[in-house]
């Protein structure tokens, strides 16, 4: 509510008046004096506004649907996302994690009777949320699904007039798909170096060459520094020219019987 200082504020036009209004001395200057009533009205705003915390703004329609199985990978990243949206005070985490199992249906809600919600629930939001994913991965993820996960990187290439925008998402993608498997999987991660050799393997000779060319040592550098040499490169060549320029090697540390 405005006070009655606040309400007359905007009926004074004479500089000592205004200062009187204020509390304060006559001489005081008309610039002056039309700070402190912003001040004032950007208080009287402060105290009539309403905080509403993300817990009251949490509806089980938000949760992230996981309707099969089959999706459990794309469900996890999205649970991921939606999680990091929220710091749920501690004596909430039960109610907000039974919330996130009433998104399991069809196929994958049986599976909601496997999560032990008492035990999962940890003294604090981040621990609990990490419970969560963990348990998400006994029970949906397998050496298979990172074998999979390695034969997409490998066959991750351009592809005829896709931009180099998008081809670059792609790729990034697919790092980041088998990095995460691999820390499942509790298994060595790829390294920086084999990622930007298969990097150069799948791109265009002369593109590749266009970027390789200016760093003495291009494989220690980091997929992101490469973003805007490629794109350059890319943008002048002929769509109909993106194709794979060597074959694919294989990385012994990424073989599955």
């Amino acid at each position: 509510m405005i006070s009655p200082v606040g309400s007359a504020l905007g009926h004074y036009t004479h500089t000592v008046e205004l200062a009187n209004v204020l509390s304060d001395i006559p001489e005081q200057s008309w610039e002056t004096s039309l700070e402190k009533v912003s001040d004032l009205k950007s208080n009287i705003t402060a105290i009539t506004t309403v905080r509403i915390s993300n817990e009251d703004l949490f509806d089980g329609y938000d949760v992230p649907q996981f309707t099969d199985k089959k999706d459990y990978w794309l469900y996890k990243w999205s649970l991921k996302r939606f999680f990091g949206c929220f710091h749920i005070n501690p004596t909430r985490i039960k109610f907000f994690l039974h919330k996130v199992l009433c998104s399991f249906s069809n196929n994958a809600a049986p599976f909601a009777d496997r999560f032990d919600i008492e035990t999962i629930a940890r003294i604090n939001y981040t621990s609990s949320v990490s419970a969560f994913l963990s348990k998400l991965d006994r029970l949906f993820f397998s050496l298979e699904f990172l074998y999979e996960k390695n034969i997409e990187f490998k066959q991750c290439c351009p592809k005829k007039e896709q931009s180099a925008r998008e081809f670059l998402l792609d790729f990034e993608i697919v790092v980041g798909d088998i990095k995460e498997a691999s820390k499942i999987a509790d298994i060595p991660m790829i390294s920086q170096i084999d990622v930007i050799y298969q990097l150069f393997v799948v791109l265009p000779s002369h593109i590749r060459n266009a970027v390789c060319i200016p760093h003495k040592n291009p494989e220690h550098l980091d997929i992101f520094e490469f973003r805007s040499p490629i794109e350059r490169a890319w943008n002048n060549t002929f769509a109909s020219a993106v194709v794979p320029s060597a074959p694919v090697r294989t990385d012994p540390g990424l073989r599955f019987s």
